[in-house]
């Protein structure tokens, strides 16, 4: 997964893409996550339907975990990037993470966190309440 972070900042830092999308694992994907501590060697769709069994929970948790230590990964290996004018990479670019769904177990689509992270889109909200726009 590193891997895949490190070729989307070259692809960034060569200018080679100015759109990207990495996902870490589709909702059915049979992937298993057995290679973390604690954490089941079942598949992910399994275990996030965990019912409530602590066992379950617990994989699930060290997995998101797992997910958001990759994001954090990205994030500060962008921030080693000198783009000039006292800017980083990562000042320059908005980066999202999240999920498609909060709590597997019951199928709750409604409560799904996103975490945006720029310096960038706090610039272009900037520039748009200039105009009377604002975003929510």
């Amino acid at each position: 997964m590193r891997v895949m972070c490190d070729l989307m900042l070259l692809a960034w830092q060569l200018d080679k893409a100015r759109v990207t999308t990495l996902i870490f694992n589709r909702d059915v994907s049979h992937m298993r996550s057995g290679f973390l501590d604690g954490v089941q060697n079942e598949q992910l769709h399994g275990i996030s339907h965990h019912k409530e069994d602590p066992a379950k929970l617990a994989s699930y948790q060290r997995i998101n975990q797992f997910h958001a230590e990759q994001f954090a990964y990205l994030m500060g290996r962008m921030k080693q990037v000198d783009e000039g004018h006292g800017t980083t990479l990562r000042d320059n670019v908005m980066l999202q993470f999240g999920s498609n769904m909060f709590n597997g177990g019951s199928e709750n689509k409604t409560d799904a966190q996103l975490l945006t992270q720029s310096t960038a889109l706090n610039q272009v909200a900037g520039e748009l309440s200039k105009l009377g726009i604002t975003l929510a």
